[in-house]
């Protein structure tokens, strides 16, 4: 089953390699519109400061017989 997460939070620069503080994590989605959603809210609340950057991740977990 196929999962999504959206993960982000405020970094030190415009690289965004080293977050300020724990980042955020959300879901797991198992559907992609609502993770889709859920990242565009939180970016869109976020879009005047640049050090800012939230993604959204698939998990695909293998089923185990």
């Amino acid at each position: 089953m196929t999962h999504y997460y959206v993960i982000g939070g405020e970094y030190q620069d415009t690289t965004f390699k080293a977050p300020l503080g724990e980042m955020e994590k959300y879901g797991p989605f198992t559907d992609i519109e609502e993770a889709r959603a859920v990242w565009k809210d939180k970016s869109m609340s976020k879009i005047d400061n640049c050090m800012v950057r939230y993604v959204l991740i698939q998990d695909d977990e293998k089923e185990s017989d």
